[in-house]
């Protein structure tokens, strides 16, 4: 039987949205295959480093708090990060401030994930779209 570290890995592997998982100290504990997808970064070239250049922008949007029924208090904003090839990587990214029980920051999950076009025209008309 699975434990439950087993299980909640598990169940982050299979998310459509890229997720990185960091520490205190900005440095990326965990990287789903979605976000190896996304950006074309292996987990085995950000793992216990801080997240590449390229793709920093990613950690700039608004951080989120969790509300009393664990929603976001911040939805994202696209950003333009950078592929590992070079090309432009508009993308919708969150991140969330992760507490310990004695309500103190341990770490971020930073989500992203890549809108569809007809999305990303609406946001950028509306003026959501950051670079």
């Amino acid at each position: 039987m699975a434990d439950r570290a087993e299980l909640v890995e598990a169940a982050l592997e299979v998310d459509r949205e890229g997720l990185a998982l960091l520490d205190q100290t900005d440095r990326v504990v965990f990287w789903n295959g979605a976000a190896e997808s996304i950006t074309g970064y292996a987990g085995a070239q950000v793992l216990g480093r801080q997240i590449p250049g390229p793709l920093q922008v990613l950690t700039n949007c608004l951080v989120s708090e969790l509300d009393d029924k664990n929603h976001p208090s911040v939805r994202g904003a696209v950003v333009h990060a950078q592929h590992r090839r070079g090309h432009d990587l508009p993308v919708m990214a969150r991140r969330v401030v992760l507490r310990d029980g004695s309500a103190n920051a341990s770490g971020r999950q930073q989500y992203f994930t890549v809108p569809n076009r007809v999305w990303l025209s609406r946001m950028a008309r509306v003026g959501l779209s950051r670079k």
